[in-house]
């Protein structure tokens, strides 16, 4: 199945915008997540840029977040098949909340009030933080 996740808020007159497109199916062996995005740099003039690498691994640290959350007993394989954001308004940290929605929503995991929340906050402080920060937050237990 294809699912996108989102995270979408104006706060603060910053913008928090990512959206994680991701295939997701059943696996008969260990669950497995990978990204088959390749982006598309516009900007030839920053090409640090170019390959949005940091984008890619908030994307997979979102995931893998989101997978730990819901203790699952089936194996997955996802694919990242997209990841949509301006460099304005997108890091990795957002980026993977993003991934985290799509994971939950094609599990069909709701995610009490609190969790969302905590997830929220992470993403509202990442513009304290330097631009191709890694959401560290996510990786911890």
């Amino acid at each position: 199945m294809i699912v996108e996740g989102k995270f979408l808020r104006q706060r603060n007159s910053g913008g928090y915008v990512a959206r994680v497109k991701m295939a997701i199916e059943e696996s008969t062996t260990v669950t497995e997540v990978r990204v088959a995005w390749m982006s598309v740099d516009l900007n030839e003039a920053s090409p640090s840029l170019a390959n949005y690498e940091d984008w890619k691994q908030g994307a997979m640290i979102g995931i893998n977040y989101a997978l730990r959350k819901m203790n699952l007993v089936k194996q997955y394989a996802i694919s990242v098949i997209e990841i949509i954001g301006q460099d304005v308004d997108t890091n990795p940290t957002i980026v993977a909340a993003a991934a985290i929605d799509g994971v939950w929503k094609g599990m069909n995991y709701t995610p009490t009030q609190t969790e969302w929340e905590s997830i929220e906050e992470v993403v509202y402080k990442s513009w304290q933080k330097p631009h191709f920060h890694l959401p560290t937050e996510f990786t911890k237990e």
